[in-house]
């Protein structure tokens, strides 16, 4: 047994009119959208029964659905374009994620969020396998109640009060979230 502790990185359109004032009159294909979240990052650490890290994952997704990334998401994630144009697509980025898991293997995450946008995402791709995904985690919840705390802990909130040093601005990288957030279940 181990767990596959995950991170995503996604893009959406919140707040692009501030970049792109005339985007939903040039894209009208935009307002319609069936995907709020669109993944371009998936960043993985698989760690044994005593945390010893066994194997990660860092990927980049070429975005499809949402051709324009949005500026803010580029700011916050220090992702650059040219890493998303050599991405790979969304099922090969999930193939790669999946293979990771094995047979009683846990994945987990820091929030819900990341596994409800993998079903997204899936859905939207028709992407069908989740038979990888038969245990889940939400380790913000465990840690939380572990902690004491009454609202949700923000990662980088848990960090500071575990002590845990943490380089901030690696924050927002799906592959160093996904090791943080190791470090605090740890």
């Amino acid at each position: 047994m181990a767990f596959i502790i995950i991170d995503l990185e996604f893009n959406n359109l919140s707040e692009i009119h501030k970049y792109y004032p005339n985007i939903y009159k040039d894209m009208p294909n935009l307002k319609e959208l069936d995907l709020i979240n669109e993944i371009i990052e998936i960043g993985a650490i698989k760690v044994d029964m005593y945390m010893k890290p066994l194997e990660h994952l860092k990927v980049y997704i070429k975005p499809s659905v949402i051709p324009v990334v949005n500026p803010k998401i580029l700011s916050i994630t220090n992702i650059k374009k040219e890493e998303l144009e050599n991405g790979v697509s969304f099922n090969e980025g999930l193939d790669m994620l999946k293979k990771m898991v094995g047979k009683g293997d846990v994945i987990c995450s820091w929030a819900k969020d990341d596994i409800a946008e993998i079903i997204r995402n899936s859905n939207y791709y028709g992407y069908n396998d989740f038979s990888w995904i038969q245990n889940y985690l939400d380790i913000q919840e465990y840690t939380t109640k572990i902690l004491g705390y009454k609202k949700s802990l923000s990662l980088k909130n848990a960090l500071k009060y575990l002590k845990i040093k943490a380089n901030e601005e690696l924050l927002h990288d799906a592959l160093n979230d996904a090791i943080y957030t190791a470090h605090v279940f740890k």
